[in-house]
């Protein structure tokens, strides 16, 4: 008897992906104020939006693996589907950044408040112009992060900065059913697959969007798909903060204790406090979030360049909480009206696509 069974979906898993957008949006918010570079603790964590991306890079190896056992359709019919959710909002969003490019960077370069990300901000937007032909070519295929930078200049960042990770969902995407065939496949092929992407991961250049370098996230979402699909869990009565825990202590690594945590709750929801976790991550508001969060996490660089020049023409905007609040008012109003519409239009028409056309 097979082991494993296919598992649906999983309400939590929504809420905990508009959480996740809404943390890269706060920490690119604080980044333009000039704010967070020397603060310590919890509130540090709000700062760095690459734990949020990595958590999104084990929910990806999860969500998809889930997927493809739950649907067990063709290789073309799996690439099809998953194109068709990627591109439209993702091409769109590229489009709108190019044409918004040339007015950001003025206002960029005379931005008075200074912070790391802000000078790569407009280095990147600079080597987006001048080799913008070069990038929309890479773009287009949604390779563009699998381009060493020594080739082209901030590959994986120019047009839409935070596209590198869409750039390696697709990478992901690619292999994905292989991967999925080989691990179901026995202990030989489970094997090779295991051993190729361990000699990947070591032995090839680690730049920022190449899959390669994220390999130990996208195994731990896989590795979580096929614990939870198993028809046997054992009862441990606090699994979400043991297995917090461990995962603090062994690898002290934020988006694995947060995957941690989740994921305990999800496996044993009558553990302790299981249920008030998977409750918060399915409230409606989270949920609604998580629906959106693809066009939440494309459009919000835009909505938050346009606070930018808004905040730049009514004064000297100073590294203050003001500027901050400000900033941070006009970006989430602005990337959640933008982010609905391109959700309506866009995304949802596109999975809709994906779907009818064979």
């Amino acid at each position: 008897m097979d082991p494993f069974r296919p598992v649906s979906r999983i309400e939590p898993l929504e809420g905990l992906r508009g959480l996740l957008a809404l943390w890269v949006v706060i920490a690119h918010v604080l980044a333009l104020a000039g704010m967070g570079v020397g603060w310590r603790g919890p509130f540090k964590l709000l700062t760095n939006g690459t734990h949020a991306v990595d958590v999104f890079i084990i929910l990806s190896g999860f969500v998809i693996f889930l997927l493809i056992d739950r649907r067990r359709e063709t290789y073309g019919r799996f690439i099809w589907r998953r194109f068709w959710r990627l591109f439209p909002s993702y091409v769109a969003c590229s489009a709108l950044m190019i044409a918004f490019t040339p007015l950001v960077i003025p206002v960029l370069q005379a931005w008075p408040i200074e912070h790391p990300l802000n000078a790569s901000r407009l280095q990147i937007m600079e080597d987006t112009l001048d080799h913008l032909g070069a990038h929309v070519a890479a773009h287009l295929p949604m390779l563009h992060a699998a381009i060493p930078p020594e080739i082209l200049p901030n590959s994986a960042y120019a047009i839409l900065g935070q596209a590198w990770s869409i750039s390696l969902e697709w990478q992901f995407y690619l292999l994905a059913p292989a991967v999925f065939a080989a691990l179901r496949g026995g202990a030989r092929p489970l094997a090779i697959v295991v051993g190729l992407a361990a000699a990947v991961h070591f032995a090839i250049p680690a730049y920022e969007g190449f899959l390669p370098r994220h390999v130990p996230y996208f195994a731990v979402g896989i590795a979580s798909y096929f614990l939870l699909a198993r028809a046997e869990r054992p009862t441990i009565p606090d699994l979400p903060v043991v297995a917090a825990a461990l995962a603090y202590f062994a690898t002290h690594d934020v988006a694995l204790v947060l995957w941690a945590a989740v994921f305990a709750a999800i496996y044993r929801p009558d553990a302790r406090g299981a249920a008030l976790l998977n409750a918060a991550l399915s409230a409606s508001p989270f949920r609604w979030l998580g629906k959106i969060s693809y066009s939440v996490y494309l459009f919000h660089a835009i909505a938050m360049y346009l606070a930018m020049m808004i905040v730049a023409r009514f004064g000297e905007p100073t590294s203050s909480i003001g500027t901050f609040l400000a900033l941070l008012a006009i970006t989430v109003t602005g990337t959640l009206a933008g982010a609905a519409i391109l959700y309506r239009f866009l995304e949802a028409p596109g999975i809709r696509l994906g779907s009818a056309l064979r």
